[in-house]
């Protein structure tokens, strides 16, 4: 019940659901093995290594920490709100299908992402989990925030790195099976597909470009595939 407040964005309820579980629960369930780091981190494809920090396993700490941290940028301002959107953006995008911590919200994941559809009643598949949208608004905030032009330039290459995952999940549907309650479809040929119009029109990658072009040289060396967007 805790996952489904949490991917519902209901974060007071499943804290409360959290905290009745013991803490021996996390110590016996493998899901640790997901969620051993920083999920306030952005993380790229590279080889870096980072350090484990295994009290976020426990959600029940990561839920509270994510409380205190809305708190924290309701009342901050200037360049200190941005930073913290910046973490909030991490945070929901790590919670992505995309991100290291997907385990948050779901229990088991493919490369091909699952055939089932969304619907207003699927508490699985919402849009932050597939198309980053809470993780994109709270980068936009920090755009619009930051007046530290390197950090606004990070800022930027973080959104356009997420709207080019999320854009994976737009599907074609050939054949659909709609249930009769209308709770769940099932999609029999389904076909993901990147639109090559679409990814032209991501602003991120054009902002970073016109506006950043020494930062924009510098994030195609960290992420070559900006550069077909």
């Amino acid at each position: 019940m805790g996952t489904i407040a949490l991917r519902k964005n209901n974060l007071k309820q499943a804290l409360n659901y959290y905290e009745q579980i013991p803490n021996t629960y996390n110590s016996l369930n493998y899901h640790g093995w997901y969620l051993e780091r920083n999920p306030y981190n952005f993380y790229n494809y590279s080889k870096k290594k980072y350090k484990k920090e295994p009290k976020y396993a426990n959600k029940a700490y990561f839920v509270k920490t994510l409380i205190e941290k809305k708190e924290q940028y309701k009342k901050a301002t200037g360049d200190k709100k941005a930073d913290i959107a910046i973490e909030l953006g991490n945070a929901y995008f790590n919670m992505s299908y995309f991100g290291k911590h997907w385990h948050y919200v779901a229990y088991g994941k493919s490369v091909y992402g699952g055939s089932v559809l969304w619907t207003m009643h699927n508490t699985y598949i919402n849009k932050n989990y597939k198309q980053c949208n809470i993780a994109l608004d709270y980068y936009q905030k920090a755009i619009s925030l930051y007046t530290d032009k390197t950090k606004k330039a990070k800022a930027i290459f973080f959104a356009a790195s997420i709207k080019n995952d999320s854009q994976y999940f737009i599907i074609k549907a050939e054949y659909n099976i709609l249930s009769e309650n209308n709770e769940i479809r099932y999609n029999s040929f389904d076909k993901i597909y990147k639109d090559k119009d679409d990814y032209q029109e991501n602003i991120f990658i054009k902002q970073l470009k016109q506006n950043f072009p020494n930062k924009y040289d510098y994030y195609l060396k960290e992420c070559p595939g900006i550069k077909y967007f």
